[in-house]
């Protein structure tokens, strides 16, 4: 199930409408409801390619999980104007509210494009995401969101976000969380099996040592993530595979579980 990023919507000019017509999605929230984001990513010059019926914002529900596609992108050309419009913000929180009160749905797992905490060079963090979407994943109970962009993998741990440069890490453990953790993972993968660096600057990191909300994080491999649920739908193991591009087979470069129960051992 896809999201979109910079390459369907900005100046790259991949045309979102072919994508569109590649995946049929539930019904949702259409991007072309908010003209202030189509001004925003590049101009009037793509609005021809943002028409059509197939949602940008949709969400699905696979067992015990609710899975959301949200349009996180950021403007390659005005990186000062960065956000989501209030009118998907509300359709976000009304799906949170929905999925949070269903009995059924134990697990929401929002998934877009750009990553609110992301170290590279190239595509840095979009730190106006963590403001607008972090207090709405802390409110409605999300742990674990799934993002990209960035062409390395790094994972954080668990936070509470309180502002674009202040969040409190609420575990120092790398491998297992419970119920009382209280805080959203981000997980970034990429580059899947992109092999273009134009700029010789993909996949390289900014800091070292790793900003301190790092649980993970890897730059010489391309990456597939794994998401599992538990046969009983209470807890999740997320596994990060590493290919080293050689022909090499695949290597396990992290994993960790999540749990609703009291500890660990759940």
């Amino acid at each position: 199930m896809p999201t979109y990023g910079n390459h369907e919507l900005s100046y790259l000019r991949e045309n979102l409408t072919v994508w569109k017509e590649k995946f049929r999605v539930p019904k949702g929230f259409s991007v072309e409801h908010a003209p202030a984001l189509l001004t925003m990513l590049s101009g009037t010059e793509n609005l021809n390619v943002m028409s059509t019926s197939q949602p940008s914002y949709y969400g699905f529900t696979i067992g015990s999980v609710r899975f959301l596609s949200i349009l996180g992108v950021q403007s390659l050309k005005k990186r000062d104007l960065k956000f989501i419009p209030d009118d998907a913000i509300m359709w976000i929180e009304k799906e949170l509210v929905t999925s949070s009160l269903d009995p059924t749905i134990k697990w929401i797992i929002p998934f877009f494009h750009a990553s609110p905490f992301a170290d590279g060079f190239s595509h840095p963090s979009v730190k106006v995401l963590r403001v607008q979407l972090g207090p709405l994943f802390q409110r409605y109970g999300v742990r674990i969101v799934l993002n990209a962009h960035d062409q390395s993998y790094e994972r954080t741990l668990p936070l509470k976000i309180e502002s674009e440069d202040v969040y409190v890490v609420t575990s120092q453990r790398r491998d297992c969380y419970d119920r009382h953790t209280n805080g959203t993972i981000y997980v970034k993968t990429s580059p899947g099996g992109k092999m273009s660096n134009i700029r010789k600057t993909f996949s390289k990191f900014q800091t070292d040592p790793p900003p301190a909300y790092t649980a993970f994080r890897d730059d010489n491999h391309h990456h597939v993530l794994q998401v599992r649920v538990e046969e009983n739908g209470d807890a999740i193991v997320v596994k990060s595979w590493g290919l080293p591009g050689n022909g090499a087979p695949p290597t396990i470069m992290e994993e960790f579980r999540y749990t609703l129960g009291e500890d660990c051992d759940s």
